[in-house]
């Protein structure tokens, strides 16, 4: 419910962790520079993994591409485990912040313009104002405990508390899952390094992973994603990772990825609602209430994104050419969908000759 307390505390947890999680990102950073070792897969979007890949040289063909889904994740997470690796994390967090000594350290969280800034800090008690708070760790491990314990389902006269997973729908959801496959993630890559296995540890360079979506690419040991943590794999037994890839290509984060013959990587863009048996209503008519401007600036968004994943300019103007069609569809003009194509390639430092051959070639696909 929305004036549920529980949903307040949730939105803290989110910004909390999520503070967490930039931290041990900035540790991976530095981990990276010293070993070469990555151990943080979380990404938060499709660039980080389309801008990677531009920039990637295969040093051999046929490498492999191989993407995995947990599509049970959120409803078979054990409590007490999900409660005891989380705290672990905020703990490393922690340990990476203040160096060797962690005393007093926590998060000071600000709220202002309806949303939460949260910061590291080190302070000898903790404190709390109208406006900013200070949690410490063992605050923020109460709170996780307190969240993950005090899921509530309502059905008529029934109230029933969820005791195994939890809500995908609360805030801090997706956050908690996030860290808590972090936690097992990590703790692979160090008991690689520990057994002297450089080599295997180095080999997940390319593993990404955006909640409960995965990809592993040029990695030939990809069977550790799916080997249970109990048997010396990657994730809980409970959680059953499947395989989803299909010959020769994974769909990733709204990407098509792909082998070239020259063992080059293509990427195109992949909308999965396509894949579905009705018709997706899912970009705004002129006729309704918004302003026309920004329903044009969706398409230029658009262009953004098709921009960075694909690695063909056939697919960029292919990409472009579908979505303003079916843009026209709903009454967009033709001239406006031209006019906003021009701009973005002449604002991405496209040369007159390009951006008129461009162009050209975008306005022959057009309905």
């Amino acid at each position: 419910s929305f004036h549920c307390s529980t949903s307040d505390a949730s939105l803290l947890l989110h910004h909390l962790l999520s503070c967490v999680k930039l931290q041990l990102r900035k540790k991976d950073d530095l981990r990276i520079t010293a070993t070469g070792i990555r151990r943080f897969f979380i990404i938060d979007s499709f660039q980080e993994v389309a801008c990677f890949l531009q920039s990637w040289i295969r040093k051999r063909k046929n490498q492999s591409l191989d993407a995995l889904d947990f599509s049970t994740m959120f409803t078979s997470i054990p409590h007490e485990d999900l409660i005891t690796r989380l705290g672990c994390t905020v703990d490393e967090a922690a340990a990476h912040f203040s160096g060797s000594d962690s005393n007093g350290v926590g998060i000071e969280a600000t709220f202002g313009r309806g949303t939460w800034c949260c910061t590291w800090v080190k302070r000898r008690r903790e404190t709390h104002k109208p406006k900013v708070h200070f949690f410490s760790v063992a605050t923020i491990k109460a709170l996780i405990r307190f969240i993950v314990e005090n899921s509530y389902v309502a059905n008529g006269g029934d109230i029933m508390r969820q005791t195994l997973g939890i809500p995908m729908g609360t805030n801090s959801a997706p956050t908690m899952c996030n860290l808590y496959l972090y936690y097992y993630e990590s703790a692979f890559i160090d008991k690689l390094i520990n057994e002297g296995k450089v080599a295997i540890a180095r080999a997940f360079h390319l593993y990404f992973r955006y909640i409960d979506d995965g990809a592993n690419i040029d990695n030939p040991y990809n069977a550790f994603l799916l080997l249970p943590y109990e048997e010396g794999g990657v994730y809980p037994r409970a959680l059953s990772p499947k395989d989803t890839s299909v010959a020769g290509s994974i769909t990733f984060v709204g990407m098509r990825i792909s082998n070239n013959l020259d063992g080059s990587i293509h990427m195109t863009v992949y909308d999965k609602r396509k894949d579905f048996p009705f018709k997706v209503r899912n970009y705004p008519y002129l006729e309704s209430n918004i302003p026309s401007v920004i329903c044009y600036n969706t398409f230029l968004s658009r262009l953004h994104a098709f921009k960075c994943i694909c690695s063909v300019e056939d697919d960029f103007i292919e990409c472009s050419a579908e979505l303003a069609n079916m843009l026209r569809e709903r009454n967009y003009t033709r001239s406006r969908l031209v006019n906003r194509f021009r701009t973005f390639l002449t604002t991405n430092n496209h040369n007159h000759t390009t951006v008129h051959t461009l162009v050209q070639r975008f306005k022959d696909r057009l309905n």
